[in-house]
Formats: C-alpha cells, structure tokens, sequence
C-alpha cells in the first residue's frame, strides 16, 4: 500500500490550485480585459471619425462666413449681427467637435500637448470674438481685461483657448439675460491665473498656469 505523505502532495495541490486559478479567474480577466480594450480602441476611432467628418463641412462654413462678414461690414444693422451668430455659432460647433476629437485622442494614448511661445492677449481675444456674439443674443454683457505686465508664456495654445472658452461658455449658458460675464486674466508670483465670472448660478471657474 503506496501511503502519500503532506510533503508529497504539496506539489500536486499547488498545481490543482493553479490550474484553477488560471482557469476560472485569470483567464477570464485577461479576456475581459481584450475585450474592453478593443471596444475602446472602436469607440475611439469612431469618434475620431465623425468628429473628423464633422470638422471640415464647419471649418468651411467659418471661412465663408469670414467672407460674407467682410461683404456686409459696410452695411451694418441686422445683417451684420446675423453674419456675427453664424460665424459665432459655427465656431463654437467647431470647438465642440475638437473637443470630441481630443477625447478619442486621449482614450488611446495619442493626445500630445504642443508648447510654444503663446500671448495670452490672443488668446483671450479668440475666445471674445466667439463669445461676444453669444452673450449678446442672450442680453448678458461680455467684457474682458488682461493685466499690462502678463508675459508671454510657454504652453499649448489650443488647449489653453479650449480651457477657458468651456469656462466662458458655461458661464454665459447658466446666466440669464441681464446678467454679465468677465474673464479677468492677471499675473502674480509666477503663475498665470485665468478667472471667469458672472452673474448666473455656480462659482467662479479659475485656470492656473
């Protein structure tokens, strides 16, 4: 009678253990996680695509807009506002899209921030010329003041212009007519802050640099 000791049967636990491991938790985790990475990698690059197909009819729409601005510039009155909502509007469509984009970028790795040299100033003045239009047809008063000794600075201007102009467009949404809108930009101890206020509901949304 072959008698089988603790010490002898340690090894074949072990392995009875392991295959169980292996087959009913491991595997299935390493084939859930497959699974979720390529509905990832899908919902990614259909994003990316509509996004992409979406962008370029907009993009289009802004550079005749520009055109017809410059048409009716000398006429003034209502059609002039109507050419400024338009333009407004597609723009603001526009960052919406690149918003889209950036998030499939970034579910797959691929978002990359570009610095460079970048004036604030231009920075600010991009997101008016979006923003005037829109808070005027909801009556709300727009304005905007960039301190005299704010530097130029190294960052990534795109992104910096999508951050404040999701600022500003949450605060002209959220504000009712009558109301008013700042973006207040100052430089103190080396660093950049950007503050967007108003009058609506919330507090105050504030970007450092």
């Amino acid at each position: 009678i072959y008698t089988l000791s603790l010490h002898d049967a340690l090894p074949i636990w072990s392995a009875i253990i392991w295959f169980a491991l292996r087959r009913w938790v491991t595997d299935p985790m390493i084939a859930d996680n497959e699974r979720l990475h390529s509905e990832n990698e899908a919902q990614s690059n259909f994003l990316a695509v509509i996004s992409h197909e979406l962008r370029t009819p907009l993009s289009s729409i802004i550079a005749f807009t520009d055109i017809w601005k410059r048409t009716v510039r000398s006429k003034g009155g209502e059609e002039e506002r109507l050419v400024e909502e338009v333009e407004a509007n597609s723009r603001l469509l526009l960052e919406m899209v690149d918003n889209t984009l950036d998030m499939a970028r970034l579910d797959a790795g691929k978002l990359e921030i570009c610095l460079a040299e970048v004036d604030v100033a231009d920075v600010v003045n991009a997101v008016k010329t979006v923003a005037s239009p829109l808070a005027r047809k909801k009556g709300i008063a727009f304005s905007s003041h960039v301190a005299t000794h704010v530097p130029v600075v190294t960052s990534d201007q795109e992104a910096l212009h999508k951050i404040l102009m999701n600022l500003v467009g949450n605060a002209i949404k959220f504000t009712d007519s009558g109301g008013r809108v700042h973006v207040k930009v100052s430089y103190k101890h080396e660093v950049l802050s950007f503050a967007v206020s108003d009058t609506g509901i919330g507090k105050i949304g504030r970007a450092h640099v």
